[in-house]
């Protein structure tokens, strides 16, 4: 799923210079609109998403630094404060801003992948198929066009994946130095929503990753 919108992509850009040296094949325009089936440049997603029981915007954007401060992190924390004033929070908020930024300025060119956004052990499950092979399933989504390491937020607040999973994900996806810093930005998002969900703990483990982050 996560290399599917870079497949997408280069099979455009394909598609574009055929329709660019044939031109008599061409109406005149060789861009085709972003769509599921063209790919896609920019991060976000068609319409608004839920993780949990609260919205996230998903206006597109040029940059994942932005999108994800400005639909991720900024609307979770300005909720926690505003319900409950929290102090050490706000202190900390400018600071986690300022890093952010400097932790995703390497994701920057980053292709989008389409993710699940809340893969979690309770969100998958295995499925017998008509020829009788077992295929997982996903569900319960909170999709967005992101960084593909993202996804590693969640996965990482409830239980972690194998060496040998990781492994192959690099192999497909490629691996960034940096990675655990930033999958522990992307894990304190899913903490700062359970805290927003659920109170008690989450409070001090989304401050503690706050400190260790910044």
């Amino acid at each position: 799923m996560h290399a599917k919108n870079h497949e997408n992509l280069k099979h455009r850009e394909r598609r574009s210079r055929l329709l660019s040296f044939n031109s008599e094949v061409s109406d005149g325009g060789s861009e085709c609109p972003d769509s599921e089936e063209s790919g896609t440049e920019k991060y976000g997603f068609h319409v608004a998403t839920c993780c949990g029981r609260l919205p996230q915007e998903n206006e597109w954007s040029d940059s994942w630094t932005q999108f994800f401060i400005c639909h991720r992190l900024k609307p979770q924390i300005d909720l926690l404060i505003e319900k409950h004033n929290d102090r050490d929070l706000s202190e900390l908020s400018e600071m986690l801003y300022r890093k952010t930024e400097e932790l995703l300025k390497s994701r920057e060119n980053t292709v989008p992948s389409l993710v699940h956004g809340d893969l979690w052990g309770g969100n998958w499950s295995m499925v017998c198929t008509d020829s009788g092979d077992m295929q997982p399933i996903v569900f319960d989504p909170s999709s967005s066009y992101s960084d593909p390491e993202f996804e590693f937020g969640i996965m990482r607040m409830f239980g972690g994946w194998t060496k040998e999973f990781e492994q192959e994900y690099d192999r497909i996806m490629g691996k960034c130095k940096g990675r655990d810093e930033r999958v522990a930005l992307y894990e304190l998002y899913h903490n700062l929503n359970h805290w927003n969900h659920f109170c008690g703990s989450y409070r001090t483990s989304s401050l503690n990753l706050i400190r260790t982050i910044i």
